[in-house]
């Protein structure tokens, strides 16, 4: 009869979730944690680093080109053919970078894929929720949100977007 782990260490917990969190790797994540012996724990484990490690660096490339081609006035927003999987992070990236509130889109068809970021008293759920007309789909918090827009209203977005968020102004340029 074979047992199940039972114990790992709590980091690597933190990273197995964190991996399978943004990429395709729920089902190795799922069969790590039920690993029914510590050879198979360490051959799921090895493919989920290589997974992290392909995840870090696609996650690298998506900033660099998001940083290259974002618009830099008070918010920052990026689209382009970036991994769906990394797009919060991308965004968390760009806040940490600017300083300023970000949201990037996954654009992968007729429909864009977001995830915005923000900091201090900036309510990005509150601005996007202002051009809800404009979007298919949104949630979120003050702080993070996700949303789904059609290709074709990115601009308008954009404009309506820049336009409520002239309300922070003043504490955006506070950063």
């Amino acid at each position: 009869m074979q047992r199940k782990l039972k114990y790992f260490p709590i980091q690597l917990f933190a990273v197995i979730m964190g991996i399978s969190g943004v990429t395709i790797a729920f089902a190795k994540a799922y069969h790590f944690l039920n690993a029914s012996n510590t050879h198979q724990a360490r051959i799921l484990f090895d493919s989920l680093n290589e997974t992290n490690e392909y995840r870090k660096e696609v996650e690298k490339q998506i900033t660099s080109i998001a940083i290259e081609n974002s618009n830099q006035e008070h918010f920052i927003v990026a689209s382009g053919d970036f991994h769906e999987g990394v797009v919060g992070i991308v965004a968390s990236r760009l806040v940490h970078h600017y300083k300023l509130p970000a949201i990037v889109f996954s654009d992968k068809g007729d429909i864009l894929k977001g995830s915005g970021r923000s900091l201090g008293d900036v309510n990005i759920y509150e601005l996007v929720s202002k051009c809800k007309n404009l979007l298919e789909g949104f949630g979120g918090h003050k702080l993070a949100c996700g949303l789904s827009i059609k290709k074709e209203n990115l601009d308008k977005f954009f404009t309506s977007f820049k336009a409520q968020s002239s309300i922070y102004e003043d504490i955006v340029n506070y950063f």
